[in-house]
């Protein structure tokens, strides 16, 4: 029985050109007229046409120019060389590893590509040269410090996605921990564990980073406490004023029993001051992490090798749909961290 579905062939014949300019403009190929590009999308549209995402993601690996390669490449973008990348915070090489493995289980192959020389930030068109050189289609962006930072690459050659901060010009998909429900998910265990007079200790870069996500999650569940319970945040916005004498002094004011903080800081703050953890206080960690546990951290673990490997998934989606370029309704992936119970909080509810 014939089908109905359309071809490209059919296509090609309604809007009046060749097969290999269909193939290409469905594509998003840049060579293709920007406005020949939207007639032929629209007649694609108009006709019902569907890609093959088999037929596609075969196609990526016969399109590579580096043919001695078994697997497509993405890119994975960071400021800096990876070791010195990974020396700063740790986890980072947790995502890495959760990208290059989903990567690997898809059929790709995960290439580095720091992007900043001598502190200075490579051209984008050396930086473009470099990743088509290199037959790069997809891009994962890693964290970057400054969510700011602006890349005027050539969008439109490549599939993009970010994970563990917003790229805020362009916006692309990004995967990411989910900060928001990570914060509840720390205050409902605190609650469970009768803590009453909860604070939140962390500087206002950290939440801004967040976009205000452990702020926000912190203040809802403030304030529907008993005003007794209710404390103020030391969440101080000048990093000169992130100091062990401001947080004594935040803390014997609002006298919290348990304090949701994201630094260590915290905890040798408190011990020099002669302050037992959990006797005295309890703590609780928004950024849980393996090299903690010796210590008995309680806190959330972020799942970092998820986030790197729903950021590859983004990707991975993206080109198999053969969509490239600045996204018109970008996507956010949100994973739920895992709670971690430790001996920095006591165990009274249990």
């Amino acid at each position: 029985m014939p089908s109905n579905t359309p071809t490209q062939k059919d296509i090609a014949e309604a809007a009046r050109v060749s097969g290999s300019t269909v193939s290409r403009a469905l594509r998003n190929d840049p060579t293709i007229p920007s406005e020949t590009r939207e007639r032929i999308m629209r007649v694609a549209r108009d006709l019902g046409y569907r890609p093959n995402p088999f037929v596609n993601a075969n196609m990526l690996n016969v399109r590579r120019p580096n043919r001695k390669h078994t697997k497509a490449i993405l890119a994975y973008i960071t400021p800096i060389p990876l070791n010195e990348y990974f020396a700063i915070v740790p986890q980072r090489e947790i995502s890495y590893n959760g990208a290059c493995k989903r990567a690997d289980e898809l059929g790709f192959q995960v290439d580095p590509v720091p992007i900043k020389e001598n502190g200075v930030y490579l051209s984008s068109r050396r930086c473009t040269e470099i990743l088509l050189a290199r037959g790069v289609q997809g891009i994962v962006f890693a964290m970057f410090e400054n969510p700011y930072v602006r890349f005027h690459l050539d969008w439109d050659r490549f599939a993009v996605a970010t994970h563990d901060f917003r790229m805020v010009q362009p916006r692309f998909s990004e995967a990411g921990s989910n900060h928001y429900l990570n914060t509840q998910k720390i205050l409902r265990n605190l609650n469970h564990l009768r803590y009453k007079r909860i604070g939140l200790a962390i500087p206002a870069r950290a939440d801004r980073y967040t976009q205000g996500a452990f702020s926000a999650a912190f203040c809802l569940y403030r304030d529907t406490q008993p005003k007794v319970n209710q404390i103020a945040r030391f969440t101080p916005s000048a990093l000169k004023d992130w100091n062990r004498e401001n947080f004594l002094s935040w803390y014997k004011k609002a006298k919290p029993d348990a304090i949701i903080c994201i630094s260590d800081d915290i905890l040798s703050w408190l011990q020099d001051a002669g302050v037992s953890v959990p006797q005295d206080v309890g703590l609780a960690s928004l950024a849980w992490e393996r090299e903690k546990e010796p210590a008995g951290w309680s806190g959330i673990y972020q799942q970092h090798e998820m986030v790197g490997a729903a950021a590859v998934q983004l990707v991975v989606d993206q080109l198999m749909l053969n969509e490239r370029g600045k996204p018109r309704y970008p996507k956010t992936i949100l994973i739920d961290g895992e709670w971690v119970p430790g001996s920095t909080l006591c165990q009274q509810g249990l």
